[in-house]
Order: structure tokens, then C-alpha cells, then sequence
């Protein structure tokens, strides 16, 4: 006794075919898509890595500590010490005694800042430094500068001991 759905497929060549070959021409699609995106995902790939991303001799330094109302503001300065202009942005991390993230905060450059300028910038924390909140108080910072979303240079210092009280 034959199959009804073999029985089908003889009585009906053309059909078959035409599945067939719509069947084919799927599977085909879907391996030559998969081996499209494998190729541009390892292009991708290819390209970040080779990308040059050129350090920026940028410093950033804490120039005093003034307690307004009830927090304190920590005043930095952003150093373009390089040969060529910046524009970019720079995260600040704000460390107590015990070595603990406090606050960050980041700046972005409204326009390039030119070789051998800077800016100023500062950032509020209900917490002081140590000579105010002992351990607990802001000691050290750190921070990140960043060009086209890519980290071009860090580094770290001490929070000053210029500190005016205002409240």
C-alpha cells in the first residue's frame, strides 16, 4: 500500500519541483545571510582593532574645596598640555580616605580646548574632605578622559588642602 502523500507527489511532478527548488533557494538565502553577517561582524572587529587611538596629554588637577551650604565644591582644572586641540570628555571620581567611590561626575568639552589651555570645571558632594568627615571625607580623584567614546588617557591625584568654608 503506497502513501497518500508519495502518491501526491507523483501525480503532481511540476509542484514538486517548484517546492523543491523554493526549499533550495531558502536554505541557500539563509546560509549565504549567516555567512554576510559572520564576515562583516568580524570586519567590524578587524576595523576597532586597528583603530589608532592616540593619547592626549590631558591633566586634571583639584585647585581647592569650598563648603557652600551644606556641600562641598570641588573645584578641577582640565589641561590640554598636548599639541593639538582636544574635544572629548573627562569623568572625575571623587575617592574618601577609605578608598571608597564617593561621586563621579563627567564634563564634556562645549569647544575644543587648544594645546597648552584649559578649563575650569567643579562638582558638588554633600561629602567634604577628610579634614571635615575624617575617613569618610574625600581624599583622592581619579579620572578618565575619553575622544570618539574611546579612553585616551586616565590618571589620578589628591584632593587639595585649600579649603574655604562659605557656609
Amino acid at each position: 500500500m503506497k502513501s497518500k502523500r508519495k502518491n501526491w507527489f507523483m501525480k503532481h511532478p511540476i509542484w514538486t519541483g517548484l517546492i523543491g527548488f523554493f526549499l533550495f533557494i531558502i536554505i541557500i538565502s539563509l546560509f549565504l545571510s549567516d555567512e554576510n553577517n559572520t564576515s562583516q561582524t568580524t570586519q567590524d572587529k578587524y576595523l576597532t582593532q586597528n583603530k589608532v587611538i592616540e593619547d592626549f596629554n590631558i591633566f586634571v588637577t583639584n585647585q581647592i574645596v569650598k563648603k557652600v551650604g551644606s556641600k562641598c565644591r570641588y573645584f578641577f582644572d582640565i589641561r590640554n598640555q598636548d599639541n593639538k586641540d582636544f574635544e572629548g570628555s573627562v569623568k572625575i571620581r571623587l575617592i574618601n580616605k577609605k578608598g571608597g567611590s564617593v561621586w563621579d561626575e563627567t564634563f564634556s568639552t562645549n569647544r575644543a580646548i587648544e594645546p597648552n589651555l584649559g578649563t575650569s570645571v567643579y562638582t558638588d558632594a554633600y561629602t567634604c574632605p577628610v579634614a571635615v568627615h575624617g575617613d569618610y571625607g574625600i581624599a583622592t580623584y581619579n579620572y578618565e578622559v575619553k575622544v570618539d567614546n574611546e579612553v585616551v588617557k586616565t590618571g589620578s591625584g589628591t584632593i587639595s588642602n585649600e579649603f574655604e568654608d562659605l557656609s
